[in-house]
């Protein structure tokens, strides 16, 4: 196939689509993307339903399904196949995944809040959070010439 107006080599594709060239070779080995035809030189050439098809890979990617996903839908709509239950069923378990990880990340967040009152609160009274402390208000005698391990009765 020859480059003709309404066709792209890989560089015009990623301008077009915002991808980069290596992007779009590994949308095509990952079956995403069909193998484009070739010139007789063999470069890549691709078409107007490229573009549409990598414009689509970013939308699915963007709502979070997976390129085995967007593979299976690819694959029903090259086979015939409306492929709008499978896309809606896909998008219900991407939506109950994304709930359940808000449901896991406001429980951390109100254990984090927990923690870091209780860790203020200690703070302002004195206390120490992560352990004992080897600083300078520890009473305890470091071994110094003639005191080892003896009580320092400052």
């Amino acid at each position: 196939m020859d480059h003709t107006a309404d066709s792209y080599w890989i560089g015009e594709l990623a301008e077009r689509s915002g991808m980069s060239p290596d992007t779009i070779r590994y949308y095509e080995r990952a079956g995403v993307l069909p193998e484009p035809d070739r010139s007789p030189a063999g470069y890549r050439v691709y078409g107007d339903g490229d573009l549409e098809r990598l414009r689509f890979i970013h939308r699915a990617k963007a709502l979070g399904l997976t390129l085995e996903e967007i593979g299976e839908i690819r694959e029903l709509a090259e086979a015939g196949i409306e492929p709008c239950d499978h896309v809606r069923a896909r998008l219900r378990e991407r939506l109950a995944q994304v709930e359940e990880s808000v449901r896991e990340l406001a429980l951390l967040r109100d254990r984090l809040k927990g923690a870091l009152s209780r860790a203020e609160k200690a703070s302002s009274r004195g206390s120490v959070v992560a352990g004992p402390s080897r600083g300078p208000t520890d009473r305890r005698s470091t071994s110094r010439a003639g005191t080892a391990g003896k009580r320092d009765d400052r």
